[in-house]
């Protein structure tokens, strides 16, 4: 199920899916209603494989973004480059918020410190999951902007 929502439309193999599990020592966590996502509090890469979160503004009282199952959330490090370049602002955007499930939801965690370290040494791997996430927060970015409320001009 993770491997078909997640990733094998980013051109991910099985044998890479699985190597990928093992590289981020996957852990599979199960939040309730109204409960913080702990892999996002840690900055780890998490998806969504059933049920539903939101990202929740405490200061604005309300939903910045719907992480829907499938959706590949957190590992903003992961973008993050030596350079000033607009991915960074991108990862920071993306970032901001606490994520909480909205129902009773299982979520798949990698460790990013691990995952991190053996991308580091597997470029093919790297640059597939950069595309996994920065895709996953383009689609959340523009799911935000059309959820907004428009004043009529």
């Amino acid at each position: 199920l993770l491997y078909t929502q997640s990733f094998e439309q980013h051109g991910f193999t099985v044998s890479e899916f699985q190597k990928l599990l093992t590289y981020g020592k996957v852990r599979w966590e199960r939040h309730e209603p109204g409960e913080a996502v702990a892999a996002d509090a840690r900055g780890d890469l998490w998806i969504v494989v059933q049920g539903n979160c939101e990202v929740w503004d405490r200061k604005q009282h309300h939903t910045t973004q719907r992480i829907e199952s499938g959706m590949v959330c957190g590992g903003a490090t992961l973008l993050q480059t030596t350079s000033p370049s607009g991915s960074n602002a991108v990862a920071a955007a993306a970032s901001s918020g606490k994520a909480r499930a909205v129902n009773t939801s299982t979520v798949a965690a990698f460790d990013a410190i691990a995952l991190r370290t053996r991308l580091d040494r597997d470029e093919n791997m790297e640059a597939k999951v950069r595309r996994a996430v920065a895709v996953s927060i383009a689609d959340r970015l523009v799911d935000a902007y059309h959820a907004e409320p428009r004043i009529a001009g």
